[in-house]
């Protein structure tokens, strides 16, 4: 699709919600890739040559972001291809755009053919799963597509993924993806992977003990609440504040909070002490973190956690530590492509960086592995198989329960989005 439509005269942009599925896909068509939230501040100026937005994983586009697309696309004179699976997973923010489009009449072609699994039987268990028929899905699993391990404590069924992850080889550990669905689990379990590692010795023995920035994940309300900050919590702007002697590339410590005049203050890298009011500016270009304990060996997998344009780093990427000097506080990082980046301690840019071992659903979503070991509680590694197969069965009717009722309580700016979709868009 990507190449006939440059043969065509058209310039191809793929996008995704994630900065790392982007990437996958513009290497995947050899194009120009950025993220969908990227591309709708800066998709630059119009132009004379017609343009194709490849938007992948369109299930996971909120109402509102869709229809600043469909907008944009339309001043751009850009052809907008939306590529998903509403049965997938759904927007975070509100709206399911996507499966609306299509419910109203938006051209949609549909790929009935399952290519990514190519074991007969993990392909037959997708195909059980997305009719919805959990018990048929388990079944096949167990005639050669995968196993279900039913262990009945959480703290047993790390130890045991932690144990088969460890058992694979540098290379099947590459092609392997671990999901866990909460934060506390995916450090737990990261935790039991790391430590099986370095019993077997595929970590290194020396260890660079550091620092890591995680997000707070504060909405917009609560990043202008004084209340919402800790003395110790990291604040990183986006953009320069220069009469305020702010930085979008430093890191501010918060001193003190003080919640009676909403005012925080601050500590630069360099010692000096600022008020900030964050009701007043700032709040909206500030990312709030928290400091977190990162050990990093050789032969630990990595992933950067912010995009960082100036060092060509999007969140997401991956990458392995393959040297480490403890006294200078450095680790070498290889990168895809060969590439080698330095990361120090003492640099807050570098401290965007986690170990790679476990995603979310999420975060696993579009990518394509060898082999998956899936925490799945009674609501794979679970604590009860009968559980879990009522479970599944009852979420995918709740699931189709809802589609139905969505569909009659359409907000107005996904009626926007849908009215630009007959010309601006084609779905597969």
């Amino acid at each position: 699709m990507a190449k006939s439509a440059e043969l065509q005269g058209y310039r191809v942009t793929a996008l995704a919600p994630t900065a790392s599925a982007a990437q996958v896909l513009g290497d995947a068509l050899d194009s120009r890739a950025d993220t969908l939230a990227r591309h709708l501040l800066a998709p630059g100026r119009p132009s004379s040559q017609p343009q194709l937005w490849i938007v992948d994983e369109a299930s996971l586009v909120s109402a509102k972001d869709m229809a600043k697309l469909l907008s944009t696309a339309q001043s751009h004179r850009a052809r907008v291809l939306l590529v998903g699976d509403i049965k997938q997973l759904g927007s975070i923010e509100a709206g399911a755009a996507f499966e609306q489009l299509q419910e109203a009449g938006m051209e949609t072609t549909k790929l009935t053919t399952i290519l990514r699994q190519t074991n007969a039987h993990t392909k037959a268990a997708v195909e059980a799963s997305l009719e919805g028929n959990a018990k048929k899905a388990l079944e096949v699993l167990d005639r050669g597509g995968g196993r279900v391990v039913e262990i009945a404590g959480r703290e047993a069924r790390f130890a045991q993924i932690a144990e088969d992850y460890a058992a694979l080889s540098a290379e099947e550990r590459q092609k392997t993806l671990v999901i866990e669905p909460s934060r506390e689990g995916r450090d737990a379990l990261t935790q039991d992977i790391r430590k099986k590692l370095i019993e077997r010795g595929q970590l290194g023995a020396e260890a660079l003990n550091a620092t890591k920035f995680v997000s707070k994940d504060l909405t917009k309300a609560e990043a202008k609440r004084a209340k919402s900050y800790e003395a110790g919590d990291i604040v990183r702007f986006a953009k320069d504040y220069a009469d305020k002697g702010i930085s979008r590339h430093g890191a501010y410590r918060v001193i003190q909070a003080d919640e009676a005049k909403n005012v925080l203050t601050l500590q630069g890298e360099r010692g000096r002490d600022l008020a900030w009011h964050p009701r007043q500016w700032g709040a909206g270009q500030a990312q709030v973190y928290r400091e977190e304990p990162l050990e990093l060996r050789v032969g630990d997998r990595v992933q950067f956690t912010r995009n960082d344009k100036a060092a060509k780093r999007v969140n997401g990427l991956l990458g392995d530590v393959i040297a480490i000097d403890s006294s200078q506080g450095l680790a070498r990082v290889k990168l895809q492509g060969n590439r080698i980046e330095t990361i120090s301690v003492e640099s807050a840019r570098d401290r965007h960086l986690s170990h790679a071992y476990v995603s979310t659903a999420f975060a696993a979503q579009g990518r394509t592995a060898d082999r998956v070991f899936a925490k799945a509680e009674s609501a794979l590694y679970t604590d009860d198989r009968s559980k879990m197969q009522i479970g599944l069965q009852e979420r995918a009717g709740i699931s189709a329960r809802a589609l139905k009722e969505r569909g009659a309580d359409i907000q107005a700016g996904e009626h926007k989005a849908r009215e630009k979709a007959q010309d601006a868009s084609l779905a597969l």
